[in-house]
């Protein structure tokens, strides 16, 4: 494979990487694809652009691993030549095993994948199939699935609690989770933190 390589300001891939991992702390893979003038970084469904300069003709992915240590361990240069070659992502002396173009897996469709399983499990018995599932999505309110993110495990724990109960009422669990997000606002906009 030719070898490519762009030229990124590290502080600015530094920062994107950072956010990233706060943001998608359940993604395994880090995705780099590169348009002129722009080198897109994403994690999950979450992606930051960077500045950049070079040649990179494929989307390229790489393990979570790769971001924490980039970031613990920064190169010192201002500037950061990225470079894919021989199946591998190199950042100046550090290099890592990456995909490249049709080789990269998708961590939404692995995680698609998984949580189908997961509910073709929990609801076979009522002899649900996954093409009701995929049907399911497909007419499901993408504005409400905004409202939930990967950090939020124990937020969707809690609000699949109160709905179990608030079911019967005609309660949504987006209705719940808009009642904690405006709570929310409201706590850290009173002059008086209350516990």
């Amino acid at each position: 494979m030719k070898a490519h390589s762009l030229q990124v300001e590290t502080r600015h891939l530094i920062k994107a990487l950072n956010q990233l991992c706060r943001t998608e702390k359940r993604a395994e893979r880090v995705y780099l694809k590169y348009s002129p003038g722009q080198l897109t970084v994403s994690m999950g469904r979450t992606q930051h652009e960077v500045v950049a300069d070079g040649s990179w003709p494929e989307p390229v992915s790489v393990m979570r691993k790769w971001a924490t240590t980039f970031c613990k361990l920064p190169p010192e240069a201002a500037i950061t030549t990225l470079q894919v070659a021989d199946g591998k992502l190199f950042a100046r002396d550090f290099a890592v095993t990456c995909s490249v173009g049709t080789d990269c897996p998708d961590d939404y469709a692995i995680d698609r994948q998984r949580r189908i399983g997961y509910t073709l499990r929990s609801l076979g018995h009522y002899r649900v199939t996954e093409q009701d599932i995929n049907g399911l999505i497909e007419r499901a309110d993408r504005s409400k699935a905004e409202l939930w993110g990967a950090g939020d495990e124990r937020v969707i724990g809690d609000v699949s609690a109160a709905w179990s109960q608030l079911v019967f009422y005609g309660v949504e669990p987006s209705d719940i989770r808009k009642l904690l997000d405006q709570k929310s606002r409201d706590l850290w906009k009173s002059p008086q933190k209350r516990r």
